[in-house]
């Protein structure tokens, strides 16, 4: 059985991402002068580091969707000119027994390697 692009629950939580970091993206403009933070703001604040987790925890089980999830951090990096708002800045992986926090890049290459790996072993299976 062949998986298809539309399969891959990355895609949407990209989507959802890119949603969440527009919004929140639009209250903290709108907010500048404010301090200390609206409730919008800590809610959208809130609601983007969910979907970060969600794209650092949620692996990509097609490739197209591994090309996808890279290209998207990507973009988000470059748009923030080099930022990564919207990401965690310290994550723990629970299989990794130091429990040491990584960067959010660390769960997203990991996601890709892994996917590459798999497909890679799929192929030598098939030949």
């Amino acid at each position: 059985m062949s998986l298809q692009a539309t399969d891959d629950p990355i895609f949407g939580l990209i989507e959802r991402h890119r949603t969440l970091a527009a919004k929140w993206s639009a209250i903290a403009t709108e907010a500048a002068e404010r301090d200390p933070k609206s409730e919008a703001e800590e809610e959208a604040d809130s609601e983007l580091g969910d979907a970060a987790i969600a794209l650092c925890d949620t692996p990509p089980v097609t490739v197209a969707g591994a090309i996808a999830l890279a290209r998207y951090v990507i973009e988000h990096i470059d748009e923030s000119k080099g930022a990564a708002w919207g990401f965690p800045d310290s994550l723990v992986d629970d299989d990794i027994a130091d429990q040491n926090g990584r960067n959010f890049e660390y769960f997203i290459l990991k996601a890709v390697a892994d996917v590459f790996e798999r497909f890679a072993a799929e192929q030598q299976q098939a030949a």
